[in-house]
């Protein structure tokens, strides 16, 4: 069954939240100079285009390479390269909140995304021009559709997730374990053979979406 709608109280206390997660993650965001990994991101995306486009194959993190070039129009320093994760990492919490509300209740998701907000690996991660939090985020999104998915198991929630697994590995390889993860709940459930066949296109599309750039690396 879907949720009911989210209250003004809920959707205040969501906003509050999410502030308090974007403060803690501007706070003293380009104090430091950055570190080797962040340099070489830094080192990527300002290349001329003609070596910038010819070095992406090479990248596990190519598609995050991509957007953060575009984003180093709003600037180039080191808050401005780390801002990008802020970003992803703040929207990280209403997918969370989302998330938890869809699988349980409105007072998981708060407190779910209030352990988010004041985690100090994440706020970490988001304070670095690197493409973890984008992928969190991605994942996040993945998984939400995932259970709108299983619970509706029609062909375009189906492909939408399929769709969305498939562009989270592009961010990081590494997200291509979520489809095993989400195989694992779905058959906890004990599918029809239709629900099966759906899932088993839509993994499909996630593979052909996924791996071709996947191997590129």
């Amino acid at each position: 069954d879907q949720p009911p709608a989210i209250s003004r109280r809920v959707l205040s206390a969501v906003a509050a939240i999410t502030v308090v997660g974007l403060a803690l993650r501007l706070h003293a965001l380009g104090s430091s100079s950055l570190w080797r990994d962040e340099g070489f991101s830094a080192a990527l995306v300002g290349q001329s285009w003609k070596p910038f486009w010819l070095s992406l194959p090479l990248q596990e993190t190519a598609i995050y390479i991509i957007v953060l070039r575009a984003w180093t129009y709003l600037g180039s320093s080191e808050a401005a390269l780390r801002s990008l994760s802020v970003v992803c990492g703040t929207a990280t919490l209403p997918a969370v909140f989302l998330l938890g509300r869809r699988l349980f209740n409105d007072r998981v998701g708060l407190y779910s995304m209030s352990l988010l907000a004041v985690n100090a690996v994440h706020v970490t991660y988001s304070q670095e021009a690197r493409c973890y939090t984008m992928v969190a985020l991605a994942a996040a999104i993945c998984w939400l559709i995932f259970v709108e998915a299983v619970a509706d198991p029609q062909w375009a929630k189906a492909l939408a997730w399929g769709t969305s697994a498939g562009l989270t590995a592009t961010i990081h390889f590494f997200a291509l374990l979520i489809l095993p993860a989400q195989w694992a709940c779905l058959l906890l459930r004990r599918p029809c053979g239709k629900t099966l066949n759906v899932f088993a296109a839509a993994t499909m599309l996630a593979l052909v979406i996924g791996l071709p750039l996947i191997a590129l690396y």
